[in-house]
């Protein structure tokens, strides 16, 4: 299983996981399949989420949100991935649901991130949330969010997210919109729960 690779498409753009849990994402575009990061040295650690199965994962999908669950021993992870208008690469949000009742959100976000200015997550007549940014490497950059219950909550019963980035100290903020459709029943599916399309 340690030298297995898994290719996960979705919203036009191909997460490529393999041994030593590497990823790349790769945009594919009319007549163009340009490499929008080249390896991402990112430790998904989700409790070992990022382990490779031998066979593929099983995956639903709700609305905007897919579940994929690898193997019985894993758990399952909703995600979802958002683009621009001319299909580039945004954002991929992966949420992992804890048994507290929570959840842990891990963002992906293109590398070109101003460290010092944050990267920030918003929901409508909600306060701007910090996300703790990890690491970048060439071509990404992860961040992080700790979604206690009741925040986890207010994630499930809004429409959108909205996510902000500056790419220099003094450029205008990046913010554009991340759908939240699907992410109730993506949960409920991720929990094991049963979750009716």
């Amino acid at each position: 299983m340690g030298d297995a690779w898994f290719l996960h498409f979705d919203q036009g753009c191909f997460f490529l996981f393999g041994p030593s849990r590497l990823a790349a994402v790769f945009a594919w575009r009319p007549n163009l399949f340009s490499i929008l990061g080249s390896t991402l040295w990112l430790a998904l650690s989700f409790s070992g989420a990022a382990a490779i199965a031998e066979a593929s994962p099983q995956s639903r999908t709700f609305r905007d949100w897919k579940v994929s669950c690898r193997e019985a021993s894993q758990p399952c992870i909703a995600a979802t991935t958002t683009l621009a208008a001319d299909r580039t690469w945004l954002a991929t949000l992966r949420m992992q649901p804890e048994s507290a009742g929570g959840a842990r959100l891990q963002v992906l976000l293109p590398q070109q991130i101003h460290i010092g200015s944050g990267a920030f997550a918003k929901l409508s007549g909600g306060a701007e949330q910090r996300l703790r940014l990890i690491r970048c490497v060439p071509g990404a950059c992860e961040a992080r969010l700790d979604l206690p219950g009741p925040a986890l909550e207010a994630w499930k019963a809004a429409r959108t997210a909205q996510l902000t980035y500056r790419p220099a100290p003094n450029a205008p903020p990046i913010r554009f919109d991340v759908s939240l459709m699907g992410l109730t029943k993506a949960l409920a599916q991720a929990r094991g729960e049963e979750a009716q399309e």
